[in-house]
């Protein structure tokens, strides 16, 4: 007896046997590719989206929290000289 295995294929061409494994697939990609956009990167950093999406929570309340931001601090941090 053969048993007949449904697959599901992501806009990627990877196939899975299940319907939420394709659909959590093609979040988490579409959840790198737009954050590789972000920040320019120009291959997949497993490692550090890995860590950006485990702790989104936290990270988004982070910076939700932050008051009296001002984005002139960053190229001071970095050592960037611009005019204002």
């Amino acid at each position: 007896m053969v048993k007949e295995v449904k697959k599901y294929r992501t806009t990627d061409g990877k196939e899975f046997d299940a319907k939420w494994k394709a659909e959590s697939y093609e979040k988490i990609f579409e959840i790198v590719k737009r954050v590789s956009n972000i920040f320019g990167l120009g291959g997949f950093h497993k490692n550090y989206f890995r860590e950006i999406i485990e702790s989104r929570k936290e990270l988004g309340n982070y910076l939700l929290e932050i008051e009296d931001f001002d984005p002139r601090g960053l190229d001071l941090f970095f050592g960037e000289k611009k005019k204002y």
